[in-house]
């Protein structure tokens, strides 16, 4: 009996495979365009600080996007007979970053990929007044002054590695049901500001100083389904994961002293779907929402995680994206 449920989930498994083809057309070997992006970020996503503080704010990006396939090690069966090694790049601006980065992704079975990431970016402060969009910023030399937004600080750089692990029920299905898939992404970051001393707070991308250079387990997870006889709708997904350090960063400043280290894991959700037009132009829309830490208001901008003082964690609203991509 065990044998039999062990050889049913087996072939479950190999017909497994990559959420890629939700967006793209596996058909096609390259693939490329433009995409804009428009996203309303609320308070959680802006400042992350005490709700008396929290401001909403509204940011856009435009980039380009390529990736193409190389069939490699294909063999006999559903195993092997998609076996491919991807290649991606993409570049990325908007009113307070700008960043590039690329990926390569292997195949080896079906439904278990290797996918190694990387990219370097930097950015720029717009806007001014009491908000303005601060893209990359380091603080003053002193612990006791609040972050000040320094234009082009440094080049924030970041290298990651990930094991996606997908289930797909779509070719035991017939066409006019349902397909149903689940991705699970375990997910190792290392990031990084050249600018920045061990220790030391950076703003990057309207985050509040809520980085330092050092390493994350950011695990993924994903569910999403193709509804039957929709017109245009690809997909309708859930996704959520979590994030928090490790090594040296750990030892930091627990939540229990400080709001920061090994006891410290915030996590964030988000309802996702896409929607095709044509085989073109394709629509994303995504809201999120998500933990947030608060700091005491005193210490909310001091460099150092360690003279933060913990005040509170919430959950808040983290924003609703609307994202137009054209591919060929």
């Amino acid at each position: 009996m065990r044998a039999t449920k062990v050889f049913i989930f087996a072939i479950i498994a190999t017909v497994c495979y990559s959420l890629l083809p939700l967006a793209a057309d596996d058909r096609n070997l390259w693939d490329y365009g433009p995409s804009l992006e428009f996203s309303v970020l609320g308070p959680a996503a802006l400042y992350g600080r005490a709700a008396s503080e929290a401001r909403w704010g509204v940011d856009g990006s435009a980039g380009g996007f390529a990736h193409f396939s190389i069939p490699i090690l294909q063999g006999q069966g559903i195993l092997f007979d998609s076996n491919n090694i991807r290649l991606g790049a993409s570049a990325k601006t908007s009113s307070d970053m700008v960043y590039f980065s690329n990926w390569l992704e292997i195949e080896p079975i079906a439904f278990a990929h290797i996918k190694l990431e990387g990219g370097f970016g930097t950015g720029w402060t717009f806007g001014t007044g009491t908000s303005p969009m601060v893209g990359l910023a380091i603080n003053p030399a002193s612990d006791f002054l609040p972050i000040q937004p320094i234009p082009f600080g440094g080049l924030v750089w970041n290298a990651s590695i990930s094991l996606p692990l997908i289930l797909s029920l779509e070719y035991f299905l017939f066409e006019p049901m349902a397909r149903l898939y689940l991705q699970a992404e375990p997910r190792i970051e290392y990031r990084a500001l050249s600018a920045a001393k061990n220790g030391e707070a950076w703003v990057w991308n309207n985050d509040s100083g809520m980085n330092r250079n050092g390493w994350k387990f950011s695990p993924r997870f994903t569910f999403a389904i193709r509804p039957p006889l929709v017109w245009g709708l690809q997909y309708l997904g859930f996704e959520g994961g979590f994030e928090t350090w490790l090594f040296d960063a750990r030892s930091s400043s627990p939540s229990a002293t400080g709001g920061w280290g090994s006891d410290l894991l915030i996590w964030d959700v988000s309802v996702k779907t896409q929607i095709a037009i044509d085989p073109w132009n394709i629509f994303i829309v995504e809201a999120s929402v998500g933990e947030t830490i608060e700091w005491t208001v005193a210490t909310a901008d001091r460099r150092f995680f360690g003279n933060r003082v913990f005040s509170k964690k919430g959950v808040g609203f983290k924003g609703l994206s609307l994202i137009y991509r054209y591919e060929y």
